[in-house]
């Protein structure tokens, strides 16, 4: 495992070593990693752990700064399918996404869809919401709407 890892490194080459070095350390199981530079000079690894999608973002010194874990909609806490199903009644979940990132609470990305619109939700690990991203599905026009959680509580 340690010589694929060490391989993979060598690959992205303008990957700075502290950044690999952090990564491999807090994902020593990870596979199938791909790195890219960000526009705002950070990286991030695309990779699985144990049958999950994941997303980590470094900066280009090594910090870790957040990683996404996508999930299934049954991965999601009871608190977060909950307030779903009562703010956005039959809305069709598309995709679910577990944020961690350091000295934060744990957060949930929700993708749905409701009435010809795409929603972004993001929900607190008890089920607040605490903020909505609206993007218009008709007829190909995207309008994206940036809305604060206060509206919605």
């Amino acid at each position: 495992m340690s010589f694929m890892l060490i391989q993979i490194a060598l690959f992205a080459a303008d990957v700075p070593t502290i950044v690999q070095k952090n990564f491999q350390a807090k994902y020593p199981t990870a596979t199938d990693v791909e790195w890219y530079d960000e526009d705002d000079g950070s990286f991030s690894a695309y990779f699985y752990v144990n049958d999950h999608s994941k997303t980590a973002r470094f900066t280009a010194d090594g910090k870790w700064t957040e990683t996404k874990t996508y999930i299934d909609d049954t991965e999601m806490p009871a608190a977060v399918m909950n307030s779903l199903k009562s703010k956005f009644k039959g809305a069709e979940i598309s995709s679910v996404a577990m944020i961690e990132a350091p000295d934060a609470p744990t957060q949930y990305e929700v993708s749905a869809e409701l009435k010809n619109m795409t929603y972004i939700l993001t929900f607190d690990e008890k089920g607040t919401l605490m903020k909505k991203l609206e993007e218009a599905n008709d007829n190909g026009a995207d309008e994206a709407v940036d809305e604060g959680a206060s509206e919605d509580e």
